[in-house]
């Protein structure tokens, strides 16, 4: 019976582990996506604030 418990118990382990990893991937995943959005958003501003320099 003790061996059912734990042999249950690491299964459940096993299994929040896994989850964990997919959330942490999905989080780098967000936080990759928002940084790119954001480089992408600096780099148009900068462009833009270039232009309006060299117009000057």
């Amino acid at each position: 019976m003790r061996d059912l418990l734990i042999s249950q118990q690491v299964r459940r382990i096993d299994e929040l582990e896994r989850q964990v990893d997919m959330l942490e991937a999905l989080l780098h995943t967000e936080q990759n996506k928002k940084q790119a959005s954001g480089s992408a958003v600096n780099n148009t501003t900068d462009n833009a604030d270039n232009t309006a320099s060299s117009a000057e």
